[in-house]
């Protein structure tokens, strides 16, 4: 592979700094001191976004695009969910070339794996079904929309908790794991976590508990992949990569790196948009590191996947799995819910079990990613 001198040198003796597992929550959240008004997600977002990228192709790709933000940004805030690691770039690097031997290029695997893209009344129909299944239809309300970077989110909108979906990048085959993401885990944890004790800061900081990622997104992750027939974590995988890559490189040199797994010009343009964005000036090494915490809290997970009570993860709210016995005794369960594919925790083990097979990946190569 390419990357093999760079993944011998991260784990030479002067190794890249490690994303840390999970970190007890800091008496003081770092902040950024002139945005500190401003959404993390949208103090990164670029304002000259689109001028930028017609720079960048109008040049065929040796322009370094110079982004502008709403505010001055922190450098603290670039890396709030931890250093950009190496930690399971090999494990991150062997889900890929499982993939795309399966379909040969990322844009195959979108159209044969993803099925076709869905309308934006198919969009809202689907969720409509989906949130009376869960019995929340009149909790969550639908905003579909262009002025996101993300294909889905979770957001509040006038107090209300809103389920934002980019239009025209919803995938028939995929639409359903993409709620169990948005809603199924990130909205009922949350729903579950203001029941209880631990939902002030100030208790959770007098109980030691860990940060809720990347267990959050890493389950997350593993709830939009497992129900689906080819259950790979191409795209977690794949940002694990960019990351690396982006703390090391340009984006030009990313960019070309990137050819020898994405195809399409316009999904590698996405992907490291995702991991620059936050930068100025897009020619010197950096990123935003939050998009490794995906593939990290999932294969976290998958290594002790026999040891979660998994029903406890989701009625414990906003917590580690590292911290659910310690927390069994004072939770409480009353009103908490859990998602319908949860239903059969056999069932939900068994898929566990075979996202780890049909990756391509082995008990060891969980090991091995923990040892570092």
């Amino acid at each position: 592979m390419s990357l093999a001198p760079l993944l011998l040198r991260a784990s030479a003796s002067n190794p890249l700094p490690k994303l840390s597992p999970e970190k007890p929550s800091s008496t003081k959240a770092a902040k950024p001191k002139k945005a500190k008004s401003l959404p993390t997600l949208v103090a990164v977002k670029p304002l000259n976004l689109e001028a930028e990228k017609k720079k960048f192709f109008d040049s065929g790709g040796t322009y370094n695009p110079q982004f502008v933000y709403p505010a001055a940004i922190d450098s603290k805030v670039l890396h709030q969910y931890g250093e950009p690691s190496s930690r399971y770039l090999a494990q991150a690097l062997k889900i890929i070339r499982t993939s795309l031997s399966l379909f040969g290029t990322f844009t195959n695997w979108e159209r044969c794996s993803g099925g076709h893209i869905m309308t934006k009344h198919e969009v809202t129909t689907h969720i409509s079904k989906y949130l009376k299944a869960e019995g929340i239809e009149d909790e969550i309300q639908v905003n579909i929309t262009h002025n996101i970077l993300a294909r889905a989110s979770m957001t509040r909108v006038k107090g209300k908790p809103t389920i934002n979906v980019k239009e025209g990048t919803t995938h028939s085959n995929w639409i359903e794991g993409m709620l169990n993401h948005e809603i199924g885990t990130h909205y009922l944890r949350a729903y579950n976590n203001k029941k209880q004790p631990w939902r002030s800061g100030k208790r959770r900081r007098q109980l030691k508990l860990l940060s809720s990622n990347p267990t959050e997104e890493g389950f997350a992750s593993l709830n939009t992949v497992m129900f689906r027939e080819q259950p790979l974590l191409l795209r977690s995988s794949l940002m694990y990569v960019v990351i690396f890559l982006a703390s090391k490189m340009s984006f030009c040199q990313v960019y070309e790196k990137l050819k020898q797994y994405i195809d399409d010009p316009e999904e590698r343009w996405k992907h490291l948009l995702r991991a620059k964005r936050g930068l100025t000036d897009t020619s010197k090494p950096g990123c935003f590191s939050k998009d490794q915490i995906y593939l990290t809290g999932a294969l976290q997970i998958l290594a002790r996947r026999h040891e979660i009570n998994f029903e406890h993860l989701f009625r414990f709210g906003k917590v580690s799995h590292r911290d659910l016995e310690k927390l069994e005794e004072i939770a409480a369960q009353e009103g908490t819910r859990v998602p319908k594919f949860l239903s059969d925790k056999n069932d939900y083990l068994n898929r566990l079990n075979y996202v780890i097979q049909f990756n391509g990946l082995t008990d060891e190569d969980l090991k091995e990613g923990a040892k570092h």
